[in-house]
């Protein structure tokens, strides 16, 4: 079989204040397909993302499968199997707790054809977070909000004196 059946890559992005999205991408070679995130009884190994921030940075809801899965049916299994061609993307949140963050990121995989399978394979990423400096734009909101209700507030007394 060749190798790099699938390269994979991770990035992530900053949401809002210590939110982070990590996206996790496998370019899938053609003719190959690997499985979804589900969990199968036996004859599928599902791919595997597990992010790993230590004490800097927290996991936050589900993991994410960005890519369109294709159901099918597996007749030698007996069920319906979730298998990914071309770009496999997935995401997953992340809480930043401190100022920066390591995350490693560990994917775990299977790839097939038609007809045979890889071993199973795995990879170790690493994506680096940190937090933004200047304002943020809760910052911000909460700068413009508070200074419209100064506003409003020096209005309204002015108003009251005229009176």
């Amino acid at each position: 079989m060749e190798e790099n059946i699938v390269n994979w890559s991770a990035s992530a992005t900053h949401v809002d204040g210590s939110l982070w999205r990590v996206t996790v991408t496998g370019d899938v070679a053609p003719g190959y397909h690997i499985y979804d995130t589900a969990e199968y009884e036996y004859g599928a190994n599902p791919t595997i993302i597990t992010i790993d921030g230590g004490k800097a940075a927290k996991v936050s809801g589900d993991l994410q499968v960005i890519s369109t899965v294709d159901k099918e049916y597996d007749e030698i299994l007996g069920f319906e199997l979730g298998t990914i061609s071309g770009k496999a993307e997935f995401s997953q949140d992340v809480v930043l707790r401190g100022k920066s963050a390591d995350l490693e990121v560990y994917v775990e995989w299977m790839a097939c054809t038609e007809t045979e399978c890889t071993p199973l394979d795995d990879i170790t990423l690493t994506v680096h977070i940190e937090k933004e400096t200047g304002s943020s734009s809760g910052g911000s909101f909460i700068g413009i909000g508070s200074g419209v209700l100064v506003i409003a507030a020096l209005l309204l007394i002015f108003k009251r004196r005229r009176k």
